[in-house]
């Protein structure tokens, strides 16, 4: 397991071997390429969580991602790390969320049916089937990217006969 600077001349000059190579980065301990049997090169990050539990979770492809970005990611995992977070802990966690189409559909059966008059029932399922779920469904994340995007290109309208802000006062 050699030690050297990751740098795209290092990162493509490792030739694959009959098992995987691993390769780790002097800058940054913890920080680690793999380069498989097959010729795959993967960057990951190695780390210890306070209870003791070695983790290796995968960065990116080499390609995809450069070796500098790899580094910056790393860095950011192992700042988490130093903060007593554990990063592969709450990317499995992420995937276990429901989704918002699924947190939707527990919402009308476990509230809105129970709770709400029919109107105001038909008045939710429309407004998630028509606007809320095409746009954002498969998300598992309030804090998904694009989140705010799909409601930025609607604009306010005013209904008639209710008083605005501006016009009241």
């Amino acid at each position: 397991m050699p030690k050297m600077k990751l740098t795209k001349r290092v990162v493509e000059a490792v030739e694959p071997e009959k098992r995987d190579v691993i390769v780790w980065d002097t800058d940054l301990p913890g920080f680690g390429l793999k380069v498989t049997p097959a010729g795959k090169r993967v960057y990951f990050c190695y780390y210890r969580t306070r209870a003791g539990q070695q983790r290796r979770p995968t960065i990116g492809q080499h390609g995809v991602l450069t070796a500098e970005e790899a580094r910056g990611i790393a860095k950011a995992m192992l700042a988490e790390v130093t903060q007593g977070e554990d990063p592969s802990q709450n990317r499995q966690e992420m995937r276990r969320a429901p989704t918002l189409a699924e947190f939707s559909e527990r919402y009308l059966t476990d509230h809105a049916r129970t709770k709400k008059k029919p109107l105001s029932v038909l008045a939710d399922e429309r407004n998630l089937s028509n606007h809320i779920l095409p746009a954002l469904g498969p998300r598992r994340s309030p804090t998904s990217p694009g989140l705010t995007s799909p409601f930025s290109t609607v604009p306010y309208t005013p209904r008639p006969g209710r008083p605005t802000v501006a016009s009241c006062c």
